[in-house]
């Protein structure tokens, strides 16, 4: 599974060096890494935040979520 932000005026959310990035990358199911959490939900916002804040920090950011249950939190 990938998890990521994506923008309309920079694409996918990373520093502009691109080491940085907000994606996130797991192998759900029992016999993998389990399940994407709340917490995974939250700590992935977190990371996208830090970077919104240090690299675009003039600019107003307005973070979207689909549906999925996980994100109900």
């Amino acid at each position: 599974m990938v998890s990521d932000f994506v923008s309309a005026d920079y694409r996918w959310l990373c520093s502009p060096d691109k080491t940085k990035k907000a994606r996130v990358f797991f192998k759900a199911g029992k016999i993998c890494e389990g399940y994407f959490t709340n917490d995974d939900i939250l700590n992935q916002t977190t990371t996208a935040m830090d970077i919104l804040t240090e690299f675009y920090p003039d600019e107003e950011h307005i973070l979207v979520y689909d549906n999925a249950t996980t994100h109900t939190k």
